[in-house]
């Protein structure tokens, strides 16, 4: 099998970001791994890896971590994950498309321009939110964003977002690789570009320490975005060819 060096680039550049916030590794590889490998393949291989980095990064935060309100977001989303699973493998392919480009351009947007949200006082909403980001993780592996967005509504402070947002994926990504499992979308294909790209997920966490370290964080998060955005208007465009 010829060395996929594209995948294996695109894979390690968005493991990087995650490495350096603590999600958004699904939003900036999937669109360009869709236009490659499709977006079958794109899903359970982003699935593999994120579940990958997330167990590289849960010793950070563990400390922070809010088990309570964890254990309500992960109920939510364990309930919606089989239904993003079932759209992923039954739903057509360009509306698919088109719905993740969709999704992935008002996300960035979102963390662009970060309006102004409500607090939320208790964690009585949790189950919602979790349930929302379980069909995302299903369906496209973005099952960060509504947890992020409930984090900013209930005021975490940076600590907890890397605890809570670890303690959080680690489950939902379990429950995300066994549906992809059941459901023949993790196949001998898939794996295999996982172990091609293991050893550079492995540096992408060394290279998201050093940039944390040395770049301007804000700056850099939002040149991300701009990516993010970018990409994801293109993959709603080329649902329609």
């Amino acid at each position: 099998m010829e060395i996929p060096w594209l995948i294996i680039l695109i894979v390690f550049i968005a493991s990087a970001v995650f490495a350096t916030f603590g999600f958004g590794d699904a939003l900036l590889a999937l669109p360009f791994l869709t236009m490659i490998i499709g977006l079958q393949k794109a899903t359970p291989l982003l699935a593999m890896s994120g579940f990958t980095l997330a167990l590289c990064l849960m010793g950070s935060g563990y400390k922070h971590i809010q088990f309570r309100e964890a254990v309500k977001l992960i109920i939510g989303s364990l309930c919606g994950v089989p239904i993003g699973v079932w759209l992923l493998s039954n739903m057509d392919k360009h509306l698919m498309q088109l719905a993740v480009g969709i999704v992935i351009a008002l996300i960035s947007l979102y963390n662009l321009f970060k309006p102004d949200l409500f607090r939320i006082k208790s964690d009585r909403t949790a189950p919602l939110f979790g349930f929302i980001g379980g069909i995302l993780g299903g369906a496209f592996n973005t099952s960060g964003p509504p947890v992020v967005m409930y984090g900013a509504m209930r005021g975490w402070t940076p600590v907890m977002f890397v605890g809570m947002m670890q303690a959080y994926f680690i489950p939902t990504d379990v429950f995300v690789i066994t549906g992809h499992l059941q459901s023949g979308l993790l196949n001998g294909e898939v794996f295999r570009l996982y172990l091609w790209c293991l050893p550079f997920l492995l540096l992408a966490v060394w290279t998201g320490h050093q940039l944390k370290k040395k770049m301007p964080v804000d700056k850099f998060r939002k040149g991300i975005f701009i990516i993010i955005l970018i990409s994801g208007v293109m993959l709603a465009l080329r649902s329609f060819s």
